[in-house]
């Protein structure tokens, strides 16, 4: 939920000015989602607190996945950038867009 919810963010802010990307259903469903996700962590942490057992921390793994979401997404628009440039029978530019980003950023693992 943390990176759908980071990656509509950077969608919506970097191609669309910062407005909503989805059917307001859709978002209403994802915002349930998100907020069942937190409970359960909630639910999850309490057991564990009185267990003695590790709790989730919430910031620390959105502060790590946002980093990686964003990461995806760059080289994602990179890819299709590159794939509408050999469409367009442009290839030097093409692999241009792709060292250009290569040389910026390391490829994301799976």
């Amino acid at each position: 939920m943390v990176a759908v919810r980071r990656a509509l963010d950077l969608i919506s802010e970097g191609y669309f000015t910062g407005h909503d990307v989805l059917f307001a259903d859709v978002k209403d469903w994802l915002t349930a989602s998100a907020e069942n996700a937190d409970s359960l962590v909630v639910a999850c942490n309490y057991f564990a607190e009185e267990n003695g057992k590790e709790t989730i921390e919430l910031d620390a793994g959105e502060l790590c996945l946002g980093r990686r979401v964003e990461k995806l997404l760059n080289e994602w628009v990179m890819l299709s950038r590159s794939s509408a440039l050999m469409a367009r029978g442009r290839p030097f530019d093409a692999r241009d867009e792709v060292l250009s980003w290569v040389s910026a950023n390391d490829p994301v693992a799976d």
